[in-house]
């Protein structure tokens, strides 16, 4: 037969071999039925019809008219002869809802007295079908030893073996009368054979609890009768029309009523039958229940299998997504509906099979998909956790740099309205956007093992905002103070350099005036456009005190060296300078003491003034510097006697105003020694008598001829001798003394060091010593490095980092918090880091490269090491 609309096939050969993928030259069971695609599909909503009866007793014919099959009937010229052989089934009815069987005959000669292969094939069709067909000839009706009588013999044996629950199906058994006798009443001859039957019931042996059991509880008996088909064979196939009806689901009086079905799935009856066949045929006892919850267990597996095939390639879209670090869209909804369809899938085939098998298996099917969802749900909420993050560092940073930078514009409030409505919306944005991603990545049938980080994240948004909005304030604050700052400085540094004695006074009233002029626009800004309550904002202004202190502050000490020029600058105005600037002109024999310590008090005040910050006019009465009582000095104190300090308004420490006062002093010092030298100078020349100066022009009387004879050196002379007459004319005589003073204080050290770098007297002088290596010592025992298997046992970092809701709290920055957020994907962010203050940059290079003087690059010279370790620093610095 060819593999393609089969009417019929044979399903078990005469010897007995189960038609399935072992045999190559005839088609399967399970490819019959795959043929017919809506087989599968009917479940429990299929009938199953064998007849049973002798060889060539008509059986295939009544079947070809009762169904439209085409099974093989008997050639009358060949004889007597077994046609059907083995098994034979046919798909048929309007639905192909219905399968009938067509048994191999009893009583055959080929197979003689062997009737085990007739009672198999008995026990094989009255394990799946739901109703026996038994084909009977009329002239058999009565004869108790006839071969129909063993065959309802073997039927009732067999059903007592395999259904013995009392939950367990009835069987309809019909009785088809051949060759009805027209001469004979029907009814009688269907008493006759329903009194054989009961006689074969009784003689059955029986199990104990079945000793009394009617046949009804068993079976259903139909009879039926049909003429005979070649003496009246126009009247066999109306009467076989008629008899068709019955089999019709929809005929209110069908044989195929629900009580009948085995309830075996469509989708499983290849296997059942194939397994029920080999314990059959193996002759092992057959356990219907048994055998029922393997082919639910193999099925289940079966769908179980195809399902979550099919399962992991819609998911695979998910798996795309997150390999490329994107977050999967209605992750949740995707799931959820995935997983239902799923199980909906396998419940509507499996449901048809054993609950409790259905029931673990789908159990199963459950776990392996929740197992897999869990998975995914795992990387989806750490690519969303991420992904919040990275909005959070980009959101914040950015607005960080954009508030910072607008501090070098002019101090305009409103401005900051756009940057705390920024700030408000991406802090709403990212909030709904968490509570979106957070809300649709969650599957409703898996535990949500990310509560904690849920919770952390919220909290870490909150508390973001929270640093947001308490640094766009002091971004405020802090403009505004460099905003005040600009404004004052221009009108404190004449207060500051010209230093009276009233100049806190003065500065009390420039910040006054400076304040009230912007403090309201200040407010307005933070109430307007800050939307800061009336409690903060009153709070900050009280703060401001400290602003203008550390305004004022900065003033002065931008100035490096500032308060020591002033005193310096008090100190020569006043000792070395007239009352027109102009240097003074000591006279022979002049007090130089009243004008030194006049002008070292004055020098000393200004120190005092800018000891502390008097913003309080309160503070003018403290004191920095006092008189000591054991020594009768003035002395520098740390408080003042008469009041209490505070520290906030203190400008220099005890140890900095110390360390200005000992450089006064030694400039102090240095300039009474110069003024003393000027006096003895203009004493000693007016002292010089005429005869000393006679004496020595006669011995030196050559000296000067030879002078007077060289034109060029009289020319120097006289070059020499009017500068200084200038000089002395205009009143610079003390430049002079002052360059000679210099030549005569070049030390000898120095004369050594410009020998030895012009390369003479190489012998004469001592050779600095190299620098000694030392030599790198070898490690002990001890000092080797640990096993880096120690290492390796690190706690593996939570998606938050090291942010718990512990120390949540104590987060104070935007650095301190992404600090402690570990990222899988860093967002590029670059930190804003203002520009250092040029005056500030140049203060620090400046004294390193002023330090390289000549002396010290012939040290260098001399000590390659020591200049290697300066340059570097010099570069570094420079850098």
């Amino acid at each position: 037969k060819e593999k393609q609309n089969y009417p019929c096939m044979q399903i078990i050969d005469q010897e007995g071999i189960f038609a399935d993928e072992n045999q190559k030259d005839r088609i399967t069971f399970e490819e019959f039925i795959q043929e017919n695609t809506k087989f599968k599909e009917l479940g429990f909503n299929y009938n199953m019809l064998s007849i049973l009866g002798p060889q060539n007793s008509g059986k295939s014919t009544l079947l070809n008219y009762l169904f439209d099959t085409d099974f093989a009937v008997l050639n009358e010229k060949n004889g007597r002869q077994r046609t059907t052989r083995g098994v034979w089934l046919g798909l048929v009815g309007d639905r192909k809802d219905i399968i009938i069987m067509d048994l191999e005959g009893s009583d055959g000669s080929i197979r003689e007295d062997d009737l085990s292969f007739e009672r198999k094939i008995s026990l094989f069709s009255l394990s799946v079908c739901s109703v026996l067909m038994v084909n009977i000839w009329s002239h058999d009706v009565g004869r108790y030893g006839a071969s129909n009588m063993s065959l309802l013999k073997n039927i009732f044996e067999l059903n007592l073996q395999l259904f013995q629950k009392e939950d367990s199906p009835k069987t309809l058994i019909l009785f088809v009368i051949r060759d009805r006798d027209q001469r004979k009443p029907f009814e009688n001859t269907k008493s006759v054979l329903l009194e054989d039957i009961m006689k074969i019931w009784e003689s059955v042996a029986r199990p104990e609890c079945f000793k009394r059991a009617p046949i009804d509880k068993f079976f259903d008996l139909e009879f039926t009768s049909l003429p005979h088909f070649k003496h009246d064979k126009e009247l066999f196939i109306q009467e076989a029309k008629e008899l068709k009806k019955r089999f019709d689901c929809k005929n209110q009086n069908t044989y195929f009523r629900p009580i009948y079905n085995k309830e075996i799935p469509a989708d499983g009856l290849a296997l059942f039958t194939k397994q029920v066949w080999s314990a059959i045929k193996s002759n092992k006892d057959l356990d219907l229940p048994s055998q029922k919850e393997m082919l639910a267990r193999f099925r289940c597996d079966e769908l179980i299998e195809n399902i979550f095939n099919e399962f992991e390639k819609e998911i695979e879209e998910i798996k795309i997504q997150h390999s490329e670090k994107h977050i999967f869209n209605n992750f949740k909804i995707f799931c959820d509906c995935l997983y239902d369809k799923k199980m909906k899938e396998f419940m509507n085939v499996a449901s048809k099979y054993l609950d409790r098998v259905v029931k673990e298996k789908a159990d199963l099917l459950s776990e392996k998909m929740l197992n897999e969802i869990s998975y995914l749900f795992q990387t989806q909420m750490t690519l969303a956790i991420n992904y919040i993050k990275t909005m959070l560092t980009t959101s914040y940073f950015t607005l960080k740099n954009q508030y910072i930078t607008e501090q070098s514009s002019l101090f305009d409030p409103t401005k900051y309205a756009g940057y705390a409505e920024q700030m408000d919306d991406f802090n709403s944005t990212i909030k709904n956007e968490w509570e979106k991603i957070s809300t649709q990545s969650v599957p409703s049938n898996i535990e949500n093992n990310f509560e904690i980080e849920i919770n952390t994240l919220d909290r870490f948004i909150n508390k973001l905002y929270e640093i947001g909005r308490r640094d766009l304030i002091e971004a405020l604050m802090t403009h505004f103070k460099k905003h005040l700052q600009n404004i004052m400085k221009p009108l404190l540094l004449p207060l500051f350099e010209q230093s009276n004695q009233n100049m806190w006074e003065q500065v009390r009233k420039v910040v006054i005036e400076t304040t009230s002029q912007n403090l309201q626009e200040l407010e307005n800004g933070m109430i307007n456009s800050l939307k800061m309550n009336k409690d903060d904002v009153e709070k900050k202004l009280n703060e401001l005190q400290v602003y203008i202190i550390d305004a004022v502050r900065s003033t002065i000490l931008e100035r490096p060296g500032f308060v020591s020029n002033l005193m310096e600058n008090k100190f020569i105005s006043i000792f070395r300078l007239d009352d027109e600037g102009l240097p003074k002109k000591w006279k022979q024999n002049e007090d130089l003491s009243k004008p030194f310590f006049k002008a070292k008090e004055e020098a000393e005040k200004i120190l005092d003034l800018f000891s502390y910050i008097r913003m309080d006019p309160k503070d003018d009465e403290l004191s920095f510097i006092s008189i000591n009582p054991a020594t009768g000095k003035k002395m520098i104190i740390e408080e003042p006697e008469n009041g209490t300090i505070d520290q906030t308004k203190v400008l220099f420490s005890l140890s900095e105003r110390l360390s200005i006062y000992e450089g006064f002093q030694n400039m102090a010092e240095s300039n009474f020694m110069r003024a003393q030298q000027e006096l003895a100078a203009i004493t000693v020349h007016s002292k010089t008598p005429m005869w000393l100066i006679l004496l020595i022009a006669f011995l030196s009387f050559d000296n000067i001829v030879y002078v007077f004879k060289s034109p060029t050196l009289l020319a120097l002379t006289l070059i020499i001798i009017g500068i200084i007459y200038s000089l002395n004319k205009i009143g610079y005589a003390y430049l002079i003394d002052s360059v000679i003073s210099y030549i005569l204080s070049i030390s000898w050290s120095s004369v050594l060091y410009l020998i030895q770098d012009l390369g003479l007297f190489k012998n004469l002088l001592p050779k600095p010593e190299a620098p000694k290596r030392k030599r790198p010592q070898k490690k002990t025992q001890d000092d080797k490095p640990k096993s880096s298997i120690l290492l390796t046992h690190k706690k593996q970092p939570s998606v938050m980092g090291d942010v718990t809701m512990d120390n949540i709290d104590s987060l104070n920055s935007f650095d301190d918090a992404f600090k402690l957020v570990s990222q899988d994907e860093k967002p590029v962010r670059k930190p804003f880091r203002p520009l250092p203050n040029r005056e500030t940059q140049s203060m620090k290079v400046m004294p390193m490269s002023a330090s390289f003087t000549k002396s010290q690059s012939m040290f260098i010279k001399r000590n390659p090491t020591t200049a290697s370790s300066l340059n570097k620093i010099k570069e570094a610095n420079e850098f």
